[in-house]
């Protein structure tokens, strides 16, 4: 359980604070598969294809994951008894938010890009009802400006020690 620190009023209080579950254990396996143990993760479940189950949406951060122009985000999809990865979109940074607008029956995705000296801009991801788009840099009929809005799924972080270590 994390403890954390909280001055109130001069008063120093010590309280638990809830801690998000661990990624289910194929997800884990498979994140391993493509990067090794060399990566940290931020992750957040949404209901992306309204089919009443969670997908797992995963920003995957270190060396191995990473270049000058953001990280892997990965989206898996519940299949049997596990998951099933659908995307693996290239070169994202945080905030990661999900659309209230959707494309062939999934919620369009909006990811932040940036690097080589452009100013970072964010971009809506639509799905072609099987995944979505790799490459969220190239501005297409699956990627386009992103509107304002949209539910936060990973929030903007400062260091990737603020991500967690896979389990």
């Amino acid at each position: 359980m994390l403890l954390v620190s909280l001055i109130v009023a001069g008063l120093s209080l010590l309280i638990a604070a809830p801690q998000q579950g661990a990624l289910p254990a194929g997800i884990a396996n498979e994140i391993r598969k493509l990067y090794h143990d060399d990566v940290r993760y931020l992750d957040a479940s949404i209901d992306l294809n309204d089919d009443g189950r969670s997908e797992v949406v995963v920003h995957v951060v270190g060396k191995a994951a990473c270049g000058s122009g953001g990280c892997q985000t990965l989206i898996f999809t519940p299949a049997g008894s596990g998951h099933r990865l659908v995307s693996s979109i290239s070169v994202t940074s945080p905030p990661i938010k999900a659309s209230a607008t959707r494309t062939a029956g999934w919620r369009n995705l909006i990811v932040r890009v940036s690097g080589g000296g452009a100013k970072a801009r964010d971009v809506e991801l639509l799905s072609d009802g099987k995944g979505y788009p790799t490459n969220p840099t190239v501005v297409g009929p699956q990627v386009k400006p992103a509107a304002p809005g949209g539910d936060l799924l990973i929030k903007e972080f400062e260091s990737p020690n603020e991500a967690k270590a896979l389990p």
